[in-house]
């Protein structure tokens, strides 16, 4: 159960890719595909930053969890997502 976590997100960016190839294939090239490409990276990296923090660190985040902790996973989920939406 615990490798499904996150999966969600990995299947939305493989529909944001899969869609981004239908509208290149389709003719529909631009800013419409190009936007749609992006948005599948940061989605790949929120689910890639996530999944650095959790095996860095071993943490899951709880109730009661400390605030640094989840400080800690926002900056580096934001740094995956940040890196993968400006082309790596």
């Amino acid at each position: 159960m615990n490798k499904l976590r996150m999966i969600q997100w990995l299947l939305v960016a493989a529909l944001l890719y899969a869609l981004a190839l239908t509208m290149l294939r389709a003719g529909y090239g631009g800013p419409l595909q190009t936007l749609t490409w992006k948005l599948g990276h940061v989605t790949m990296g929120g689910f890639a930053g996530y999944w650095l923090d959790r095996t860095a660190f071993r943490d899951r985040i709880v109730w009661d969890t400390q605030p640094l902790v989840m400080i800690r996973r926002a900056i580096i989920m934001f740094g995956a997502m940040y890196t993968l939406g400006a082309g790596m």
